[in-house]
């Protein structure tokens, strides 16, 4: 593909992702929380969501729904990862990973704080 052709095959946006199988937390994803960009058949996003773990030292996962619709043929078509957006708190959580589950961002971490914190996200697969 030329220069010119990805150029013309570009696009970006703003989405609200939906949340699914949130797993010891509530996830809320303000509406436009995130942005994509699409060149080709590659698509990455980033933003900033808000997730309220209940219980900590427990495995903690949610799924995040696709800005583009994907359907994703194994868990390494997809990686990313979410950081923890308050720097220098003691009960910080640690980075959580992120792959491909389906057509979804799989997001996963063990919570090490009981709390409501921002995680920044970002994430990059390839629409089949």
């Amino acid at each position: 593909m030329t220069a010119k052709a990805l150029l013309d095959a570009a696009s970006s946006g703003t989405y609200t992702p939906t949340v699914f199988n949130a797993n010891n937390c509530s996830v809320n994803a303000p509406a436009g929380c995130l942005q994509y960009i699409r060149v080709g058949n590659v698509v990455t996003v980033s933003g900033v969501i808000d997730v309220n773990v209940s219980v900590n030292s427990t495995a903690t996962n949610f799924e995040l729904s696709l800005p583009i619709s994907s359907t994703l043929p194994s868990f390494r078509a997809l990686g990313g990862c979410g950081v923890w957006y308050a720097v220098g708190l003691s009960n910080q959580n640690p980075p959580a990973t992120c792959w491909g589950s389906s057509n979804r961002a799989y997001f996963e971490f063990r919570a090490l704080a009981a709390s409501n914190q921002s995680m920044s996200i970002t994430f990059t697969y390839q629409v089949a």
